[in-house]
């Protein structure tokens, strides 16, 4: 079964739980994510953060764009399909009227609202990623390449943020090397007993209309949501990683993305759990004390993290999970070859989360750090599934 929106071609195939628009893979994150992994590797001492996002998302929507082009269309047409984009996706609202006078502004901001959410205000421009967003949509547009600098950002209580071209580059577009990686699909089934209907649950949820409103925002489940290319996320871990390995401090960056995630979903599961949809679809299948874990298992394969089971299961102490085609692996597969070590930081993270957000006691805060994982296997090395454990500190 293939669940389809016609507007960008977007597709969920729960065969595979991933997402597609317009022919790329997507994946849905929260507003918390976004913003504390840009906080990652734009707080680092060691290397440049800013510039890997901004190479990251230039290069994923100079390439990414022009997929939803029609031969007929005017340039002026182009901008208005990136305006519609962008907003669609759910990072904001997006303004090009005055671009071609070196002018782009965003009146609102899905990475706005995660910082703010999660750190407050700032004095300095923080939306990195638009700017790379708009070097990439540029390039596609005109073929030029130029830089976007932010000037006013609404994270510091400006009314918009604003943005200015600069035509005076001479460094090419970035540009990876990306060769695809086929995975094998196969069938996922729990090895763990639960009260949890998951089809339904996941058919539900991949049938809601999840796509940016009137403000260019994706409100749902008590977050903020925005569709992005999994080849930004890749990219932006594959290029953090690379950069502190050089400097000797692959263990310290494996900590601070795993961190990252694991923090994000303590906190956006619980937000979700405590959403009306949770308590619609969910609550009323809960029977036992293990039934929470699989209700939020069925809605990570719906965000299009990929296909997800429960091997082992010791209530509040441990767990297994397998994911059989993450996007993580496989994206580091396909930029970089087979690797020497797993590459599924945000996964490795997010399976901690969970255990913490169910099974410790306490405020999110008091939860945190409470168990730890490892990924004892992984497709990025050449294994068939990533593994995943964890267990009670």
């Amino acid at each position: 079964m293939m669940t389809v929106s016609h507007l960008y071609n977007m597709h969920y195939n729960d065969d595979a739980h991933r997402r597609v628009i317009g022919g790329f893979e997507v994946a849905i994150h929260c507003h918390h994510y976004s913003a504390r992994l840009q906080r990652t590797l734009e707080s680092s001492k060691q290397v440049p953060g800013k510039p890997l996002f901004l190479q990251a998302a230039e290069y994923v929507f100079a390439r990414y764009l022009p997929r939803f082009f029609q031969p007929e269309q005017t340039i002026r047409d182009k901008w208005k399909v990136a305006e519609s984009l962008y907003a669609h996706l759910g990072y904001g609202k997006l303004y090009l009227d005055e671009i071609e006078q070196g002018i782009a502004r965003t009146t609102t901001s899905h990475f706005v609202e995660g910082w703010q959410a999660g750190f407050g205000e700032r004095i300095e421009p923080m939306c990195s990623f638009t700017e790379g967003f708009l070097q990439g949509i540029i390039y596609a547009i005109t073929g030029n390449t130029v830089y976007v600098h932010e000037e006013q950002c609404k994270v510091s209580g400006h009314p918009f943020c604003l943005f200015r071209v600069d035509q005076q580059r001479v460094a090419p577009l970035a540009h990876f090397e990306k060769h695809p990686v086929d995975f094998t699909q196969k069938i996922s089934e729990h090895a763990v007993f639960s009260n949890i209907d998951e089809i339904s649950i996941i058919q539900s949820f991949a049938e809601m209309p999840i796509h940016g409103n009137e403000d260019g925002l994706i409100p749902a489940f008590g977050v903020y949501l925005a569709y992005t290319p999994v080849d930004f996320f890749n990219l932006v871990s594959i290029l953090y990683m690379e950069n502190m390995r050089q400097k000797n401090l692959f263990g310290a960056a494996k900590r601070l993305l795993v961190d990252t995630a694991e923090n994000c979903v303590v906190n956006t599961f619980g937000g979700f759990m405590n959403s009306q949809e949770w308590q619609q679809l969910v609550v009323p299948q809960i029977k036992d004390a293990q039934d929470p874990l699989f209700g939020i298992i069925a809605l990570m394969k719906v965000l299009g993290w990929g296909n997800l089971r429960v091997l082992e299961f010791d209530l509040g102490e441990r767990l297994v999970l397998e994911l059989l085609n993450g996007y993580e692996a496989l994206g580091f597969r396909s930029f970089r070859g087979l690797g020497s070590h797993p590459q599924c930081f945000m996964m490795l993270g997010v399976a901690t989360g969970i255990m913490e957000l169910l099974y410790s006691e306490g405020t999110y805060q008091e939860k945190f750090g409470t168990f730890i994982a490892e990924e004892t296997q992984c497709i990025a090395c050449g294994a068939e599934s990533c593994i995943f454990e964890v267990r009670r500190l």
